[in-house]
């Protein structure tokens, strides 16, 4: 025996060997070597296919040697299931509920081998995001428990967060900058404080080349990259960490085939690097580069749990779309696995990454901010703009007495502050213009993006800060242009600079309009002195 060859020999009779070869439609009969020849209907025959159901009868050697061959059927023999691997994240009867009481995830259990690629799908509202959110440990499950190397993801998340990687479905980068320049700034927030530049660089070289986005390395993100290469700069940025497990919401969303299957291609990569990868996707076309499906039906409830080529056969579908109709219409029973035992003890420490410090952090992220503001050029162009837009409104009100209420000074000596409020009150509605345009784009567009970087370390205390910096200084700018050009051309009345302290006294040089309080020698309080000299700069009196 020889493989899927078998070999006839009779010696003591001389008639020489016959060897039956297997073939994909039955067996095929070879003369190798029978003497005289091997004949069939009084034809000699050096090969003869042989199926089943359809016995022959050949003569070996001479007409008087028969041999009749049949093949008869064999039962077929499913060889033993290869062992699964040990679990290295295990899910038990985990269960989610909100304060409503709707269920989200009923009693989801599984296990999640080592170097492994898991799919998650179902209907929409089956709960694939709420699995992988409770999964890395962003949501706290009502019941059950997940664990990676003997450790509970959600009672140790603060140690482990950083040895989890999560892309969620919105773009967690700034669509204003060049990809470098994105992976740069996440470097120098998410890795440790001791890292020097080269190292970052190096990290970041590595993650581009990675992801195959050396070419796009120098491109800004939202304007000049396609759908995929930023869903793979999303990846290269939870790269940066090396983090083992990964956790990606609907990477594919919005893709052609094409990158579809390349994206969980790269994923399969990631994952036989030692990673466990779990994808949520409504996506069939690559599933089977995965090593697991997890098949979620209505409320949240696993319907099946096991290797791809199984997932059919184990509904009794056809195909896929038959089958996400059966999920989503038909009475699907729950797939009861045991949740298999973690593959390691509890593993008796793991090293967070050090925060980086606060100064550092604010530091980065005005930096980015900046960087952000001025690569931005529509908003750039609206915070020069609206202040040319908003000071013109000022000159709407009539009267050339601008916020001066001596020139308003009525005969009976009473003050007509008429011009003055509505000039005021132009320039308050100006400034919360302008600080809202900056200031709630700014905000909204990061939702995502803050979400991310508060998960792995960022201190929303500094984040804010920062914020007040940059936009802070930009809309005080911005308040001095409007009203400087709210007032350009009117009097203003302004008196030489006095000093605090009143007659020759040396003290601090005082604004126009407060130096018309003078104090007396005898320290007592001040009194209104009216002036009539103007003073050579510009600040109303």
């Amino acid at each position: 025996m020889n493989g899927s060859t078998r070999v006839y020999d009779a010696p003591v009779s001389r008639l020489g060997k016959l060897e039956f070869h297997r073939t994909d439609d039955g067996w095929m009969l070879v003369d190798a070597g029978v003497a005289d020849g091997l004949f069939l209907n009084s034809c000699r025959v050096h090969q003869l296919p042989l199926f089943e159901g359809r016995p022959v009868e050949v003569a070996v050697g001479s007409p008087d040697r028969l041999l009749t061959l049949e093949v008869l059927p064999v039962p077929l023999v499913k060889p033993p299931p290869k062992p699964r691997p040990a679990a290295d994240v295990v899910v038990r009867k985990l269960g989610v509920t909100t304060p409503e009481g709707r269920v989200l995830l009923d009693q989801v259990s599984f296990g999640l081998a080592p170097s492994s690629l898991t799919a998650v799908i179902g209907p929409s509202g089956a709960g694939k995001s709420t699995l992988l959110n409770t999964l890395s440990g962003q949501t706290r499950p009502t019941v059950g428990s997940v664990g990676w190397q003997g450790r509970d993801v959600h009672a140790d998340h603060d140690e482990l967060r950083f040895r989890i990687g999560f892309v969620p479905q919105e773009e967690i980068l700034h669509q204003q900058l060049t990809v470098r320049q994105g992976l740069s700034y996440a470097a120098q927030l998410r890795l440790p404080p001791s890292t020097t530049a080269a190292e970052r660089e190096a990290v970041v070289d590595g993650v581009i080349v990675k992801m195959g986005l050396e070419r796009q390395a120098d491109q800004r993100i939202g304007s000049q990259l396609s759908g995929g290469q930023r869903k793979r700069v999303s990846i290269a940025t939870e790269l940066l960490t090396a983090p083992p497990l990964l956790f990606l919401d609907e990477p594919t969303s919005g893709l052609d085939p094409g990158l579809d299957r390349s994206v969980m291609q790269q994923l399969r990569a990631l994952a036989d690097e030692g990673r466990v990868v779990v994808v949520a996707t409504h996506s069939v076309l690559g599933l089977d580069v995965c090593d697991t499906i997890v098949v979620l039906a209505r409320g949240g409830r696993v319907a099946f749990a096991g290797p791809p080529d199984e997932v059919l056969g184990h509904f009794g579908c056809d195909d896929y779309p038959q089958l996400f109709d059966l999920l989503q219409t038909g009475d699907v029973p729950r797939h009861l696995a045991e949740a298999p035992k973690a593959s390691r003890p509890r593993s008796p420490w793991l090293n967070g990454v050090p925060a980086q410090s606060a100064g550092g952090q604010l530091m980065t992220l005005v930096r980015r901010n900046l960087a952000v503001l001025f690569a931005d050029r529509l908003h750039l162009a609206m915070l020069l703009l609206m202040p040319l837009g908003l000071a013109a409104l000022s000159h709407v009100v009539q009267g050339d007495s601008g916020l001066s209420l001596r020139l308003t000074r009525t005969p009976a000596g009473l003050f007509a502050g008429g011009e003055a409020g509505q000039r005021l009150t132009i320039l308050i509605i100006a400034a919360a213009l302008m600080g809202a345009a900056m200031t709630i784009r700014e905000h909204v567009s990061e939702r995502a993006i803050f979400r991310r970087e508060y998960a792995v370390g960022l201190s929303p205390g500094l984040y804010f800060l920062s914020k007040v910096i940059v936009l802070g200084s930009a809309c005080l700018l911005q308040g001095l242009v409007v009203t400087r050009l709210g007032l350009l051309g009117l009097p203003v009345r302004t008196v030489p600079a006095y000093t605090a302290g009143g007659g020759g006294r040396s003290g601090f040089p005082l604004p126009c309009w407060l130096s018309r309080w003078r104090w007396s020698d005898s320290g007592s309080l001040p009194s209104y002195e009216p002036s009539t000299r103007r003073c050579p700069h510009w600040w109303p009196s």
